[in-house]
């Protein structure tokens, strides 16, 4: 029974027709594709550990499948100053704005097109336009210089040579004419001064003090007059 069963299942497989491989229709960019494919391969093994998630089995397959696909892009991707250590930057940090509470749930053909975009890339004009912002001054708050600590002697000096400037005759004529002025100003007001910024506060009049009367010669402290008996 085993026997028989065997041999219908090899009759089976030796009548059933084998099937030839499909050849691939040659590319019309074919050299063009295989220069893309070992640039491809080549960034594949030189991309950091950092961006290696971004391209994981279904990004190397979608890369691939455009570098059949379209003459151009893999025209781009053998531009010398291509990385993918680059492209995986930029797609994380696009990834990045769009995450909330610091997830984010990318779709696979948003991060395809991100990559894409990067292939076809001008690298020369992106390099020109990365100089142009590193050359912008960047705006900085004005310096305040801090304040000098007071010099009593550095002060001195220059009242010194201040005063030496003028001749001395000036300077007799200046101290008249103060001395003039603060006499003019106590007979006016008559008040006494007591502080900077304080109202000057009048000063009282002292009581004049009642006479004693006078001892008469001989006469001890404590002894009673005659005179005290008359009133």
């Amino acid at each position: 029974m085993e026997t028989s069963v065997m041999e219908k299942q090899q009759d089976d497989f030796m009548e059933k027709p084998v099937e030839a491989p499909v050849e691939e229709a040659k590319l019309e960019h074919e050299e063009i594709y295989k220069q893309a494919l070992a640039v491809h391969e080549k960034l594949l093994k030189g991309v950091s550990k950092e961006y290696a998630m971004v391209f994981v089995k279904p990004t190397d397959e979608f890369i691939r499948r455009r570098m059949k696909e379209s003459k151009a892009f893999c025209e781009d991707l053998l531009q010398p100053e291509k990385s993918y250590t680059t492209c995986g930057k930029i797609v994380k940090d696009k990834a990045r704005k769009q995450a909330q509470n610091g997830m984010a749930c990318i779709e696979d053909m948003t991060v395809f097109e991100w990559i894409e975009d990067y292939i076809h890339r001008d690298e020369t004009k992106a390099a020109e336009e990365e100089k142009k912002k590193a050359e912008k001054p960047k705006t900085t708050a004005p310096k305040i210089k801090p304040a000098e600590k007071f010099d009593a002697k550095k002060a001195a000096e220059k009242a010194v040579a201040k005063s030496e400037e003028k001749k001395p005759e000036d300077n007799l004529s200046e101290v008249k004419d103060n001395l003039s002025e603060v006499k003019d100003n106590l007979q006016e007001s008559k008040v006494t001064p007591i502080s900077a910024g304080r109202k000057a506060v009048q000063k009282p009049k002292p009581e004049p003090k009642p006479e004693e009367p006078k001892k008469k010669k001989g006469e001890v402290e404590g002894q009673m007059s005659l005179f005290d008996f008359f009133g």
